[in-house]
């Protein structure tokens, strides 16, 4: 083979979007086959179809954890018998530490679930036990969860993108450090109509904000919070609802930050 390996692995890398391009390239020669293996598991997503599947690949190839950055954990959770939902996830709390470099985890659980009365605590402990992983830098929730604790992220640096489609808790603890997101995503909880102060946490994350997306729910540190990373916010996507009058709408316009490239306001 004339081409060096290391050019091959650069070629490779760019395939990492393109699942049937990589399981072709395996195909095609023994050697590529090992070489393409860490990008074919760069992204795994875990649904209950699968876990008998991985449970055995991760049995038979250990090595494969090792790959894996983007982690996608799936399951229409809310519409199952809790004693169904609790051995699922039991099952993924204890195969998460397996996965030693994970980048990005993605909960997508569904069901309008209740973070602490429909998961079970040995699955809400892996994945915060996930946030201390050194190479972790975002986390998102994408399907509805309610009471989700976003106190969870404080004094775990490495995290610097976070979304949540739910409703958030907020607490404090003493001696608290704060990650400084780049991005900032949560939505959805106006739909149940809850009314968060979500300002007084979310303060101490933004400094370096570059992109958010807020479904607003009343909370009257709205235009603060928009102030503290006007220096450095690049993109807006707000939902104001019902809460709030024209005037801030206006207020709310490019002019009031430095470096914003994209914004959009829905009312």
């Amino acid at each position: 083979m004339d081409i060096p390996f290391d050019i091959l692995d650069h070629i490779f890398g760019f395939l990492i979007t393109h699942p049937a391009s990589l399981d072709a390239c395996s195909e095609a020669h023994p050697v590529f086959s090992r070489m393409v293996e860490k990008y074919q598991y760069h992204h795994l997503t875990i649904d209950p179809v699968s876990s008998s599947f991985l449970t055995k690949l991760l049995s038979d190839n250990p090595r494969i954890a090792n790959y894996v950055r983007v982690l996608r954990i799936e399951g229409e959770l809310g519409r199952t018998f809790f004693s169904i939902r609790t051995v699922y996830l039991d099952w993924i709390a204890a195969i998460l530490p397996l996965f030693p470099v994970l980048k990005c985890i993605v909960l997508s659980l569904g069901g309008m679930m209740s973070w602490k009365k429909d998961v079970p605590q040995g699955f809400r402990k892996a994945v915060e036990d996930c946030l201390r992983l050194p190479t972790l830098r975002e986390l998102h929730i994408d399907r509805y969860i309610d009471d989700f604790p976003v106190s969870m992220l404080n004094n775990h640096a490495n995290i610097d993108c976070f979304s949540l489609c739910g409703t958030p808790e907020v607490s404090e603890l003493a001696d608290t450090t704060y990650p400084q997101l780049k991005s900032l995503s949560i939505t959805g909880f106006y739909v149940q109509h809850h009314h968060i102060s979500f300002g007084p946490w979310a303060k101490p994350h933004i400094t370096k904000l570059q992109s958010l997306q807020y479904d607003y729910s009343g909370d009257d540190t709205l235009l603060e919070l928009l102030e503290i990373c006007s220096d450095t916010l690049t993109t807006l996507d707000l939902t104001l609802g019902d809460a709030v009058d024209n005037q801030c709408e206006s207020f709310v316009l490019p002019y009031f930050f430095k470096v914003l490239h994209f914004y959009r306001i829905t009312c």
